[in-house]
């Protein structure tokens, strides 16, 4: 399996990010992922390609933890309309926050 890796790093003073032609707000209004932003030093989302599709993940960092999410495999289109939702569920994103705050 080739697998080539994108990675993206949004650092927490970064609000979007661009890739090809469309700019994506990645401090979406939900909570849940404004809340990484916040809780996190960096929110990086790292994009390979397993054939044909899409795999992706989450590294989350805050000063020397590093968090992994699972990989998902979104379509195209969902990951061109927002990598960061389409690479981190909404129940996922609010886990990494509850469990920051029981760890901190």
């Amino acid at each position: 399996m080739n697998k080539i890796i994108v990675a993206l790093v949004f650092a927490t003073t970064s609000i979007s990010a661009i890739a090809g032609d469309s700019t994506f707000d990645l401090r979406d209004k939900n909570g849940h992922y404004a809340d990484l932003f916040e809780n996190f030093k960096t929110v990086q989302v790292v994009k390979g390609m397993n054939g044909e599709q899409i795999e992706c993940s989450v590294r989350l960092t805050r000063a020397t933890n590093l968090k992994k999410t699972r990989h998902r495999y979104p379509s195209e289109e969902k990951f061109r309309k927002n990598p960061l939702k389409a690479c981190l569920s909404k129940g996922d994103a609010r886990r990494y926050n509850q469990f920051l705050n029981y760890t901190t």
